[in-house]
């Protein structure tokens, strides 16, 4: 990458910044970053044992809803059969087949831009 293109991309960002922050304190005030201060800052400590709490109870509650509904809806009868060896012999002359066709292409498309670069 050109050093004129990454210095031109590195002041648009600055720029884009920088209007975020002064139309965020044009609309707001100062109440906008005290108010970001403090959420970034309740979100960085840790929660609370009652939040550890509910959040477990909440978790095993949801486990055996699952585990009944999975006792519910299994059955040997219908599980799915084994993958036929036709089926694996077609996939993977499929995947080699693709990974020919790439290489191939890649080969010939890089050889023709070295030709319209001599």
């Amino acid at each position: 990458m050109a050093r004129g293109t990454l210095r031109s991309k590195l002041v648009w960002l600055v720029a884009a910044v920088a209007f975020v922050v002064a139309a965020s304190y044009a609309l707001g005030g100062d109440d906008v970053f005290r108010q970001m201060r403090a959420r970034l800052r309740a979100f960085m400590e840790p929660p609370t044992p009652a939040q550890v709490q509910r959040a477990v109870a909440a978790e095993a509650r949801q486990a055996a809803i699952d585990s009944i509904v999975r006792a519910d809806t299994t059955h040997a009868s219908r599980a799915d059969a084994p993958a036929s060896l036709a089926f694996i012999v077609k996939l993977i002359g499929a995947t080699l087949g693709g990974v020919t066709i790439l290489v191939v292409a890649s080969t010939r498309w890089s050889s023709s831009q070295a030709r319209e670069r001599r």
